[in-house]
């Protein structure tokens, strides 16, 4: 299950009404930040037993596995693994490791569910679900607090249920009541799941670096849509992507003006001294002043554009 913006109330939305002994696992990706207090709020929306994961414990029906801040959540035969591997659409811990592991071990044995959150995290990992015959679903855009990831994953993948949030809960029970009695170890055919770091394999060469490492990128298809994946492992959406590469080039512009800024002070201090021994260096350096303001003037435009 992956959620961002206004994910807290929606995963406790759905917690409440799954019961004690409900017959699966439930894995959580929420994008959160250090310090989250997301196990003890969901351990009091419901009555299922809530906690951040910690590296290589076994799955077990009626728990709430959730990735702790800064690290991937995978499963791997029955096991829940965490890696800090590179960010996946700008994020650690990302949705699609999660989906991509769960649709390989246990293929038609997973749901995954995308709620409320920005961008298009979770589209790609919901795809290798469906593809491998898992059932999809995902909290209905209209009613979520921010629309774009169930929406980008509409559109990527054709979802098995599109649902209002006070009904997925008790879906869930429903499908997984299907599932009772069979073991939560499996040896998929085909061996591990790919990781991110290998997914530039058989990749095409993109002629754009990449925005956290400025590596060469690689494209890869998944289902209609293309994805950007680096040999050290970070990979986007297109649209990712593009808010990646925003955020860089605000970042360089805001260093040019801080550089700017420094020369102004360096050469007003320069030209200070300049007055009483040399007043043609001085003319320069007021020249100099006067040219660095303008173009700090012009990349304050640029970035009101961005």
């Amino acid at each position: 299950m992956g959620a961002s913006a206004g994910g807290v109330e929606a995963l406790c939305a759905v917690v409440k009404k799954l019961p004690a002994d409900f017959g699966a696992a439930v894995l959580i990706v929420m994008h959160i930040g250090e310090g989250s207090a997301l196990p003890s709020v969901l351990n009091r929306c419901g009555t299922l037993p809530c906690s951040f994961v910690s590296d290589h414990p076994f799955l077990e029906r009626g728990r709430v596995y959730i990735a702790p801040a800064h690290y991937h959540m995978r499963v791997d035969d029955g096991k829940v693994v965490l890696s800090l591997g590179p960010k996946e659409n700008l994020r650690r811990p990302s949705i699609d490791p999660l989906f991509r592991s769960a649709a390989r071990f246990y293929r038609e044995r997973v749901v995954g569910v995308i709620l409320t959150g920005a961008l298009d995290d979770g589209s790609a990992g919901l795809f290798a679900i469906k593809s491998r015959g898992g059932i999809t679903m995902v909290q209905d855009p209209d009613e979520a607090f921010q629309p774009s990831m169930p929406a980008h994953a509409m559109r990527h993948t054709k979802v098995d249920y599109r649902l209002p949030i006070a009904k997925i809960g008790p879906q869930l029970i429903k499908l997984v009541g299907r599932q009772k009695g069979r073991d939560l170890r499996l040896h998929p055919p085909g061996g591990k799941p790919r990781s991110n770091a290998d997914l530039t394999e058989g990749g095409t060469p993109f002629p754009v670096s990449c925005p956290e490492c400025q590596g060469p990128l690689f494209t890869l298809k998944e289902g209609k849509e293309e994805y950007f994946h680096c040999r050290v492992g970070h990979a986007f959406s297109a649209e990712t992507l593009n808010e990646a590469h925003d955020e860089a080039l605000e970042r360089a512009l805001w260093t040019a003006i801080r550089m700017l800024s420094e020369k102004i002070i360096l050469h007003r201090t320069m030209e200070k001294d300049a007055r009483k021994n040399d007043p043609q260096v001085a003319r320069h350096l007021r020249e100099t002043i006067d040219s660095a303001q303008k173009e700090i003037d012009l990349l304050k435009e640029i970035l009101q554009k961005i």
